[in-house]
């Protein structure tokens, strides 16, 4: 029994990170896992197209997007923050219902964080 719900439970978590990041998906707050850095706030136009805002919550500043793209399921964004010169593209990857993980690029070099939905 223990081994049937261990396959049903692997199986609900390959399934749910085949389907890969939707703009239905993205709806909401994102912030990294220790709640500090940079949030993400998604949101749908009249249009049904994606935008969002990007804030430094320890300099409380907004991040501008350059690009924003979804392509197979992966979400790729461009940012500056030009308060600090500091730029960064981001590439946004599903872990499960409220998870992403999130591979940064900038002139620092190459990190990973993991972003979870904000819960109200």
């Amino acid at each position: 029994m223990k081994t049937i719900l261990t396959l049903l439970f692997g199986l609900s978590t390959l399934i749910t990170s085949a389907q890969g990041i939707t703009k239905e998906y993205l709806i909401g707050t994102w912030e990294q896992a220790d709640m500090l850095g940079i949030t993400f706030q998604f949101s749908l136009n009249e249009n049904n197209e994606l935008k969002t805002e990007i804030t430094n919550n320890i300099t409380d500043s907004n991040i501008k997007l350059l690009l924003m793209k979804i392509n197979n399921g992966i979400l790729y964004l461009n940012t500056l923050n030009e308060d600090m010169n500091w730029w960064a593209n981001l590439k946004f990857t599903r872990y499960d219902s409220d998870g992403m993980i999130v591979s940064i690029k900038n002139k620092e070099g190459i990190f990973k964080l993991i972003y979870k939905r904000k819960k109200l």
